[in-house]
């Protein structure tokens, strides 16, 4: 039976295997492990999973605690599935009897970790749609754009000597960042943020030259693709090579290949040929208004020549005319109307001779003198009827003459506006806009000729056109339609 005394606790036991793993320098202070993570989820603090073995059908697994200090330094978000090498020293967890890793670092096989940590940081921002808002466009002729960069001449170099050759006028302000090295995201955002707080810059430039993957990884910070997003100005990319692709070049507004193509988008216009340019407007502007002008001087001296405004009377010649044809049909009306009326008191009077006796005779004599107050009463109403109509007539036809006096006196006033819409309606009224579209007047015996019917062969024609007038003689004569 075996002794009691000779039996260790298991305290005892516990604490021996764990000196044995402390003292372990296969084991400590350092042990490197790779393997699949498992069980992972991501907590506030220390972080609790499990490394599986993947080549072994995932028989062995080991219990892996990485506390909240190291956990910080790791530059992606675990998933499970992932394959990563783990750095930290192996141990005995006294309270359950367990062995476990406690990790001090973790990167990704295979991709690297900095792929991992490129493609979880694209797909975070790609969700939230940071590569896909509006594109803020840099101005046609800017006055002053920043440029973050680091001290390197040769980037500093091809973009000054980029901006003077095209635009001498723009002005340049540097602002000097580190741009390599853990703590130059920090840098490069502070000064985005820099440049866009300060509000007196048309853009800005984030420039770097080539480099490897690490030496690029700054503009593939979080914090710089933020700065970016929030700032209130055109921001232009130029990092690395063409073939080289961060996230900063995603988010900004504009992506160079070069610092050399970055100064020239930020000068889309070279300022001599916005000079040139100008020059050539300016040339087209002057020639276009001389030769208005010049249009409008002829026109104007051509409606001043014009027989219209020279002998204004004309316009009314046509009331003139209806006024006296108006007249004469009213003389020759009442004529008629007295010699009818004559008439009729003749037959009266014809009729009364044939009836003898006194008391009809008297009877007729009365209704005589009524028929001939009413026929007098009935011509003086008509008189003054036509007197009235004759009346109104005239004082229509003064009222024209004033009105074509008043826009001729406005006319000479130089009442521009109301000149030209007289002109206008001249114009369309003028038979000399007919005669210069190439139609002639023919007269003959100073009378307008209207067909063929009122000429014969031999006759002799004035024909008038725009410009001059031709005596003809007429030899032949054809009727038809055309």
């Amino acid at each position: 039976m075996i002794a009691e005394k000779n039996c260790l606790t298991v305290a005892q036991l516990t604490k021996y295997v764990k000196r044995k793993f402390d003292a372990d320098p296969y084991l400590n202070p350092n042990v490197y492990v790779v393997g699949q993570l498992t069980d992972f989820r991501l907590r506030k603090t220390h972080q609790y999973f499990s490394l599986k073995d993947d080549q072994a059908d995932g028989k062995f697994q080991l219990s892996v605690v990485m506390f909240q200090s190291a956990f910080a330094k790791v530059k992606f978000t675990p998933e499970n599935g992932m394959r990563v090498i783990i750095r930290g020293h192996l141990s005995v967890y006294e309270a359950r009897g367990n062995y476990q890793l406690y990790a001090e670092a973790m990167e990704v096989t295979g991709v690297g970790t900095l792929q991992v940590q490129f493609e979880q940081l694209y797909k975070k921002l790609r969700q939230e749609g940071l590569f896909d808002r509006p594109k803020k466009t840099v101005r046609p002729f800017p006055k002053r754009i920043a440029v973050v960069t680091s001290n390197d001449a040769a980037v500093k170099h091809d973009i000054i000597t980029t901006v003077r050759r095209r635009n001498r006028l723009v002005q340049l302000v540097f602002y000097p960042t580190r741009v390599q090295g853990e703590q130059a995201a920090g840098e490069i955002a502070a000064q985005i943020k820099r440049v866009s707080d300060a509000n007196d810059y048309d853009a800005v430039i984030v420039a770097r030259g080539g480099g490897s993957l690490e030496d690029l990884w700054p503009f593939n910070e979080e914090v710089v693709a933020r700065a970016i997003n929030q700032a209130n100005l055109p921001v232009i990319s130029s990092i690395g090579h063409e073939t080289d692709t961060t996230i900063t070049d995603l988010v900004a507004d504009v992506r160079t290949a070069t610092p050399t193509a970055a100064a020239e988008a930020v000068t889309k216009w070279p300022l001599a040929d916005v000079i040139s340019e100008v020059e050539r407007e300016q040339t087209l502007l002057y020639t276009a208004e001389k030769s208005q002008l010049a249009n409008l001087k002829q026109r104007l001296l051509t409606l001043t020549e014009s027989y219209f405004l020279k002998q204004p009377e004309r316009l009314y010649e046509r009331q003139v005319q209806q006024v006296d044809e108006l007249t004469g049909r009213l003389q020759s009306g009442a004529r008629l109307l007295l010699a009818s009326r004559s008439r009729r008191v003749q037959e009266l009077q014809t009729s009364l001779e044939h009836h003898s006796p006194r008391a009809q005779l008297a009877k007729q004599q009365m209704q005589l003198a009524r028929l001939q107050q009413g026929l007098r009463a009935g011509m003086r109403g008509h008189l003054e009827e036509e007197r009235g109509r004759l009346i109104r007539l005239e004082e229509g036809r003064r009222a024209s003459t004033n009105l074509l006096l008043q826009a001729t006196q406005n006319y000479q006033r130089g009442q521009a506006q109301r000149l030209d819409t007289l002109i206008k309606q001249l114009d369309a009224l003028s038979p000399l806009k007919v005669l210069g579209r190439g139609f002639a007047l023919v007269t003959k015996d100073e009378q307008v000729v209207a067909g063929v019917d009122q000429l014969a062969v031999g006759d002799e024609a004035t024909v008038k056109f725009e410009q001059g007038q031709a005596q003809v003689t007429v030899t032949k004569i054809e009727k038809g339609n055309n």
